[in-house]
């Protein structure tokens, strides 16, 4: 399999090894991680009873924030790496029952999960490496996020969305 279609990237995160280290490198390399959670969450246009999907979701430290500020919500959390969604549903504890948790791999959704849209596969294609603003966003745009607005943005950090295009 070509190495540039992203399947070497999800295997390197359905280690175990490398799992149940993540979020203590992630709080490293990423350290205003929990304050863009928490500017994320402010700023979400999420009706009371939304259908969310949380995408890539690592270890589930955003996803956990979705049932317990959003209890009516039902939430579907994605990641392409079997045992990120394992190490995510375990750390979500009672929270685990209110998410439903499914490994697939985003740039091919299945189409009950599909937003509409293609993603690239970052990680594969920037070597993990932070992309232009410019560019992310418009990946989001191509994606499917309609209207992509900056909410913040703070050092190597940015939080971005936008209404989900209707097809």
């Amino acid at each position: 399999m070509d190495s540039r279609d992203g399947s070497s990237s999800i295997r390197a995160y359905d280690s175990t090894e490398r799992v149940t280290r993540y979020d203590a490198d992630m709080d490293i390399m990423q350290p205003l991680r929990h304050r863009m959670i928490d500017i994320l969450l402010e700023v979400l246009p999420i009706l009371r009873n939304a259908n969310l999907r949380a995408l890539d979701i690592g270890t589930g430290v955003l996803t956990q924030r979705f049932p317990e500020e959003f209890p009516q919500a039902s939430v579907v959390a994605i990641d392409g790496a079997e045992a990120m969604v394992d190490l995510a549903r375990a750390s979500l504890g009672d929270l685990s029952g209110r998410v439903t948790f499914r490994v697939a791999d985003l740039r091919e959704l299945p189409e009950d999960l599909a937003l509409g849209g293609e993603f690239d596969d970052l990680e594969e294609s920037e070597q993990d490496q932070p992309v232009a603003l410019l560019e992310d966003l418009e990946i989001a745009r191509s994606a499917g996020l309609d209207a992509v607005e900056v909410f913040w943005r703070e050092y190597r950090e940015v939080v971005y969305g936008g209404p989900v295009r209707k097809n």
